[in-house]
């Protein structure tokens, strides 16, 4: 997969965060009242602000040139994260709202893709990753089917804050709880704000997100895993047993992963 493919991906994803910034209806050309039509929403809401950013990061500044698509997959959900981490410290301790969030992301994206096309790194996909991406595949339609269950008090509380983070216009330490004027155990949630972008992104509600995000930390949790082990035992295979073996990410039976 050559530059160009990434840049086309790059583009789609823009428009996604543009006309979600403008409090646009995001429209995606698959009828969303069908089942693939909402995962199609979910997933490219989800890449356009947990994967992309990050990846085109590492395109754009990483040293190398080349990468296969598991490692650029493993190394662009880390970046990713990280650049969400800043944007959640950011817009509770300067009280912007999600839509300059949301604008701020499509800006970072615009420059790197630039520099990403200039360096024109290469993204390869080895015949024997394809196994592990069709067992990952698969692995995130079951889970997208079978979502997170929100059927006790924790979970509706990380669900109200979503909530509230994905509406709130100035969020701040005490306002982002949702019984007033209470500070937050974690005061500046990244992953709850990471839910409520996609929800914005995506015009879904952000208990809808909450809950269809399950395959998305499920695969980003093995993803993580097949790069650690790679990068300690600079072992190819012995990454892809690891993340083919791995139960404790792949809790079919759990409401969380």
């Amino acid at each position: 997969m050559r530059r160009p493919v990434t840049v086309a991906v790059v583009l789609v994803c823009g428009v996604l965060l543009a006309r979600s910034a403008a409090s646009a209806p995001v429209s995606l050309a698959v009828p969303l009242d069908i089942q693939l039509g909402w995962m199609l929403r979910v997933a490219l809401a989800t890449a356009a602000v947990a994967w992309v950013p990050g990846l085109l990061t590492v395109l754009a500044w990483h040293p190398r040139r080349e990468f296969d698509l598991l490692e650029c997959a493993g190394l662009g959900l880390a970046v990713g994260f990280g650049l969400n981490q800043l944007i959640t410290i950011g817009a509770i301790a300067f009280h912007w709202s999600p839509a300059v969030s949301i604008v701020l992301l499509t800006v970072w994206c615009a420059v790197n893709a630039v520099r990403a096309h200039q360096r024109r790194t290469r993204v390869v996909v080895p015949g024997e990753q394809v196994v592990l991406i069709a067992v990952l595949a698969v692995l995130a339609v079951y889970l997208y089917a079978s979502g997170s269950r929100y059927d006790n008090m924790e979970d509706r509380i990380h669900v109200a804050i979503s909530e509230r983070l994905a509406h709130l216009p100035a969020p701040s330490l005490r306002n982002i709880y949702y019984a007033p004027d209470v500070v937050y155990t974690y005061p500046f949630p990244g992953t709850h704000y990471l839910v409520a972008l996609i929800a914005r992104v995506g015009g879904m509600p952000a208990i809808f997100a909450y809950a269809k995000l399950r395959p998305f930390w499920c695969v980003a949790a093995l993803l993580l895993l097949h790069g650690c082990v790679r990068y300690l035992l600079d072992h190819v295979r012995a990454a892809t047993a690891a993340t083919l073996v791995d139960r404790k990410s792949t809790r079919l039976n759990s409401s969380h992963t």
